[in-house]
């Protein structure tokens, strides 16, 4: 895993500690309308945070390009 995945997983995991409390707290009608608010910031933060780490590890999974074929003199 590079630093910008590591990176990645640490802010992703710190979203997802203080999720799954306001969800639950949503759910019992126990947030105020700002509380909804940030929880929806905090979403959507991880929302991008996922569609981030998914691409860096599509990227880093990726098989690396065939080599280009260059004919040479025996190609002729």
């Amino acid at each position: 895993m590079n630093r910008k995945t590591a990176q990645l997983v640490r802010e992703l995991n710190a979203c997802a500690t203080t999720i799954p409390p306001a969800v639950t707290a949503l759910l019992a009608n126990h947030l105020s309308v700002q509380e909804q608010r940030d929880l929806a910031d905090r979403l959507a933060t991880a929302a991008g945070l996922l569609w981030t780490f998914a691409s860096e590890q599509e990227a880093w999974n990726a098989p690396s390009p065939a080599p280009e074929h260059r004919p040479d003199e025996q190609d002729g």
